[in-house]
């Protein structure tokens, strides 16, 4: 998928303006109804005034975001995109960027989605946004990562001098323990690199906090493992949307798994939408479909 994203011009409102009727009218109408002057002048008014990015697939216009920037604030006042490209993992990897651009600069990152459009705040949660407030027509949501006193972190393709940082955080967990840890070894970790698929790390202060491979022969998640003290933050739900992507990306129709039955890597999967088969008492088998 040859994602692009730039600057709108001003020749762009009108391909803009048609997308955000679209998208936005039924939730105005069912709050407060349409009013058109008012919302064609409110939404000039943003077209002028915020950083509005125009998003293209392979040269196609696929949608748009907007971002209000200030001091200390990123606020995402829109993301839209074409119903044709939805549920391909677009939003996702732009989320994914803005959620960076928070992050390097050091800024607080917030958005609202209408209380009424259920289907926006189950993605916003699923890629580490929480609500921190409401009112009677919205829900105010921040990323986990971009709060004050929380990590700055990178996500980045992993390489071959990630693999002993990678190795140790894989031995040291409690839950999907190897029952013999000399069957993992480091030329897997580099054939699967370079050859079988790819990788992924989350890094914070020159520290792997965690990391996740992608074998594309099978179209399956090969390892995503955490170091203890960075779990619970949103982490390696980011780190598997990235090898997820990348997969579906390849051409893959289904992503698979395996892991422990009755561990905690059992219910994290079961909690980002994917489907769950029984093998037997020790296994379970998840499976994500393109455009869950």
């Amino acid at each position: 998928m040859q994602l692009a994203t730039r600057l709108a011009q001003p020749e762009d409102r009108d391909a803009i303006w048609a997308l955000y009727q679209t998208a936005m009218r039924p939730h105005i109408e069912a709050i407060w109804g349409w009013d058109e002057q008012w919302q064609i002048a409110d939404f000039d008014q943003a077209f002028s005034a915020a950083a509005s990015y125009v998003v293209e697939v392979g040269g196609e216009f696929a949608g748009y975001f907007q971002l209000d920037l200030s001091a200390e604030l990123i606020y995402l006042r829109m993301l839209v995109l074409q119903p044709g490209f939805q549920s391909q993992g677009i939003g996702a990897r732009l989320l994914a960027d803005v959620v960076h651009m928070s992050q390097q600069s050091r800024r607080r990152l917030s958005l609202r989605v209408f209380r009424v459009n259920g289907a926006a705040r189950r993605f916003y949660e699923r890629e580490g946004w929480t609500v921190e407030s409401e009112d009677d027509a919205f829900f105010v949501m921040a990323h986990a990562s971009c709060k004050p006193g929380t990590l700055a972190l990178t996500f980045r393709q992993a390489t071959e001098s990630d693999i002993p940082a990678m190795s140790a955080i894989r031995l040291a967990v409690t839950e999907n323990v190897l029952s013999d840890p000399s069957r993992v070894t480091e030329q897997m970790y580099r054939d699967y690199l370079a050859l079988l698929g790819r990788g992924w790390v989350a890094e914070s202060g020159g520290v792997i906090a965690g990391f996740c491979y992608a074998d594309k022969e099978h179209a399956s998640i090969w390892a995503l493992f955490m170091a203890r003290q960075y779990e619970g933050q949103g982490i390696a739900k980011r780190l598997l949307r990235l090898a997820v992507d990348w997969l579906f990306e390849q051409g893959s129709d289904s992503v698979q798994l395996t892991t422990t039955a009755g561990t905690r890597a059992d219910v994290f999967y079961a909690r980002q939408g994917w489907t769950r088969q029984a093998l037997n008492e020790r296994e379970a088998r998840f499976t994500l479909l393109r455009g869950r």
